[in-house]
């Protein structure tokens, strides 16, 4: 009996939370990535283009990254759904049909990357009893999205 609590205090985290904050981040980023893909073909700056490159090889890293826990961990995640990918899309053609500038492009990028930070805090903050590389994750993806807010604000 004792070998089974022993084997129950080494888990250490909840499954459950885990499995939600893992899938919400893989949500995140991948909608990210999927929200700049449909921002590109608007950009005109070469120097924006190659930076929001860069961001989709990023948040391709962290999709594996998470595929790869949810691996180890023996997680299903799942991906995000259709229909709410087609909806992000025909709601950025929609803003971008209105206004084709650049600086509608860092308006759209960061009305996107604010809601996604402000996800991320409520998703952290209510599961900290999640396992600790998927939090960990989670804060790197936090941070990252801080970051990109700050550049973002320096291009407008």
């Amino acid at each position: 009996m004792t070998s089974k609590n022993n084997t129950d205090k080494k888990i250490g985290y909840d499954k459950i939370s885990t499995k939600e904050v893992l899938g919400d981040l893989y949500k995140n980023v991948t909608m990210c990535k999927h929200s700049i893909k449909v921002l590109l073909p608007h950009v005109e700056d070469s120097e924006l283009t190659k930076t929001l490159i860069n961001q989709t090889d990023k948040y391709d890293e962290f999709c594996k990254r998470a595929e790869d826990l949810a691996d180890r961990l023996k997680l299903q995640i799942e991906p995000v759904s259709k229909m709410l990918v087609c909806m992000s899309k025909t709601g950025i053609k929609m803003k971008m049909a209105k206004d084709n500038s650049q600086t509608n492009v860092l308006k759209v990028m960061l009305n996107g990357t604010f809601m996604g930070v402000i996800d991320l805090h409520i998703l952290l903050s209510h599961n900290k009893n999640a396992q600790s590389e998927v939090l960990l994750l989670g804060k790197e993806i936090l941070n990252y999205q801080e970051e990109r807010i700050e550049k973002l604000k320096q291009a407008l």
